[in-house]
């Protein structure tokens, strides 16, 4: 995955926020790092799980998203017209802090005592389909026929219980948005891996 591009290996988030300062018109950069699911949206404290929150009906062609007009449905990217929703993709957004200092990358005295002097930070990301079928252990569909059971609800609450505080190595894309005072998207594109062992 991503062979074209090289991820810089970080200990901490601020040094992606620190790399990232200045990023304009398109330009990206790839990290590699530990980190801790600090949060996972929507929030696992609800009392109802709504799949639309993080579960959007895909486009058969492309990766975008299928509306419903007229009886039928339309990409709103490639705007192809499909009769029914074939699958279910994830936009499932979780906040990524550091991980403990036994699981954080080999980087260095000078990075490592600058890390511990900054407080705990978080990064907001957006992982779509492969990396979210990972950590999820299931893919988006399967959700929404879980969804669908009596004890449905209770099984995808749990499953982002466990998440909260789980250790991951992962690759983040940082990309700036093409207009101005657009914020950057921050994705994860592959989770390499479980730390908690």
């Amino acid at each position: 995955m991503d062979c074209s591009v090289t991820y810089k290996p970080v200990k901490c988030i601020e040094q992606i926020r620190k790399d990232c300062t200045g990023l304009k018109g398109g330009e990206a950069r790839y990290f590699k790092i530990n980190s801790c699911i600090g949060h996972v949206f929507p929030n696992n404290t609800a009392t109802e799980i709504c799949k639309e929150s993080f579960l959007y009906p895909g486009c058969s062609y492309c990766l975008g998203k299928i509306v419903e007009q007229h009886g039928s449905f339309v990409c709103q990217i490639c705007q192809k017209v499909q009769l029914f929703i074939s699958k279910y993709r994830y936009r499932l957004r979780v906040k990524l802090g550091n991980c403990s200092k036994d699981k954080q990358l080999e980087d260095g005295p000078e990075v490592e005592a600058e890390c511990a002097s900054i407080p705990y930070q978080e990064l907001r990301v957006t992982l779509f389909d492969d990396p979210a079928d990972y950590l999820m252990g299931m893919s988006a569909s399967q959700v929404v026929d879980c969804l669908q059971e009596k004890r449905g609800q209770k099984i995808v609450k749990d499953t982002f219980d466990n998440l909260l505080d789980s250790n991951w190595q992962v690759k983040v894309r940082v990309k700036s948005s093409l207009k101005e005072d657009t914020p950057v998207s921050m994705i994860v594109k592959e989770v390499l891996g479980s730390l908690d062992y």
